[in-house]
């Protein structure tokens, strides 16, 4: 087994699937802040899918290249320094939360289905090996129970890597029936977090809305970015009240 399926297999072990986190944002956190990376080019508008729209399924999608070590001069081939570290591994999370902004429900790498099999992740991609969207979560709309009113979308680098060691890595989401993209994002890193919020995916009286988030966190899965998620949900739904 290699080291990234066995630390993935330890943390299967101490979290099981019944994550929940505080009532009250934040109240708790003790990661390290970081700073916004401007560069990273994110905005804060919000794109309203109304009524109109008809939407009835969106498709999130991360995708990335594996990251490849610098070539070895001769003389560190000759001293036997290691060719290859861990590999980049990225996962997509997904936080639901209910119209209080209370944490209701979790879909990721070790709980692919959630809110009655409404939300289904595609499952675990450990190094970025293959084209396209590397991990997948599907959420059908129109099922959706309504308790679930805010989905909040992370990603998190498993092995510890810095966002500013990513070379080409991207989230979309989609209409998952007429393929259009409604929201994509380049994660070329800038800053030294782990993790991020990438957006939030709120039910309104119009319809949903996708608006962007871009905040920079630190941790290596949902169970270390679960409180800054929601911290962040009040946040977005703050601003747009301003």
């Amino acid at each position: 087994m290699s080291a990234t399926l066995e630390k993935k297999a330890s943390l299967k072990k101490d979290t099981g699937s019944n994550l929940r986190i505080e009532k009250t944002p934040g109240a708790s956190l003790k990661k390290k802040p970081v700073k916004p990376q401007a560069k990273l080019g994110l905005d804060k508008s919000t794109l309203t899918l109304g009524k109109k729209d008809r939407l009835r399924a969106l498709r999130i999608g991360l995708g990335w290249d594996p990251l490849y070590p610098p070539k070895l001069g001769l003389l560190a081939s000759l001293m036997g320094k290691p060719k290859e570290p861990l590999g980049l591994d990225l996962d997509a999370s997904l936080l639901v939360f209910d119209e209080h902004k209370l944490h209701i429900d979790t879909v990721w790498m070790r709980k692919m289905r959630g809110m009655d099999g409404t939300i289904r992740h595609s499952g675990d991609n450990i190094d970025g090996e293959g084209e396209g969207d590397n991990e997948r979560i599907l959420i059908n709309l129109e099922k959706l129970p309504s308790e679930a009113v805010h989905l909040v979308v992370t990603v998190s680098s498993f092995n510890g890597q810095q966002f500013s060691a990513i070379k080409n890595a991207r989230l979309r989401i989609l209409d998952l029936v007429s393929k259009e993209v409604l929201h994509k994002v380049g994660l070329k890193g800038t800053g030294d977090h782990t993790g991020m919020v990438m957006a939030v995916i709120s039910r309104g009286a119009d319809g949903w809305n996708v608006r962007n988030v871009g905040q920079p966190i630190q941790g290596r899965s949902i169970i270390e970015i679960a409180e800054a998620a929601q911290a962040a949900l009040y946040a977005s739904r703050q601003s747009l009240s301003k």
